[in-house]
């Protein structure tokens, strides 16, 4: 059997696995401080790779401002109590995240506080 066929497959794993990581590496979040904001749930979609939470955050000034945040895969947060219903449009919650790096309304969905009260982990990162 030649050497390149044997190589092949191993080459092609690796490519893979390394574009694998580099999608779920959180590198364009600023992961060294947890920011919070309050708003209204715009729209949560639970869809792969990773949910979606939309946010509509007022401002001091009166202003209506979208913060878009990802989330975990919806395989993720199901084995932790999570469902496509767990956030509804019109719900008011207080979520923690990691901000992009570059400054745009968006982030990496950590928790949030329900308007039960209850607290939902997202993400359970350690740094």
């Amino acid at each position: 059997m030649s050497l390149q066929i044997l190589h092949t497959p191993a080459l092609l794993l690796s490519l893979g696995l390394g574009t694998s990581l580099a999608h779920h590496a959180p590198a364009m979040y600023d992961t060294s401080t947890e920011q919070t904001i309050a708003g209204t749930v715009a729209a949560f979609e639970w869809i792969e790779p990773h949910t979606r939470v939309d946010i509509v955050v007022t401002e001091e000034e009166g202003t209506e401002v979208l913060w878009s945040l990802e989330g975990m895969t919806p395989s993720y947060l199901g084995r932790r109590g999570w469902t496509r219903d767990t956030l509804k449009q019109g719900d008011r919650i207080d979520v923690v995240f990691f901000a992009r790096k570059d400054g745009t309304n968006g982030g990496m969905f950590i928790r949030a506080t329900l308007p039960d009260g209850s607290l939902k982990v997202m993400a359970d990162i350690r740094r």
